[in-house]
């Protein structure tokens, strides 16, 4: 089945990060470390050519969000190109300097 092949190389792209997804979803949540948000998180993924979801967009109500992203991982055309997507989210959790500009 190809989500559950999608799943997979989310987990060897992602390691550890991805976990607790059903393994037959075409999409996950990836919790994000300190000092990330959803909504700077996302801005930066796009900036670098992906898109993600973050969590503020499905919340309903007033309640808190989680610091969180949803990854499609059915948008990819080609596995090859899933896994460069991937990579690119990986590598942006890493770059904590990236999470936008300060307000004072």
């Amino acid at each position: 089945m190809e989500a559950a092949a999608r799943q997979a190389i989310a987990r060897d792209v992602l390691g550890d990060l991805a976990v607790g997804n059903h393994p037959h979803a075409l999409h996950f949540w990836l919790e994000l470390p300190d000092p990330w948000r959803g909504e700077s998180f996302a801005r930066a993924t796009l900036q670098r050519g992906v898109a993600v979801a973050p969590a503020e967009i499905f919340a309903v109500g007033r309640g808190a969000v989680a610091h969180a992203v949803r990854l499609g991982l059915g948008a990819a055309r080609d596995r090859a190109e899933l896994v460069r997507a991937l990579g690119i989210v990986r590598d942006t959790l890493a770059d904590t300097g990236a999470t936008g500009p300060s307000i004072v």
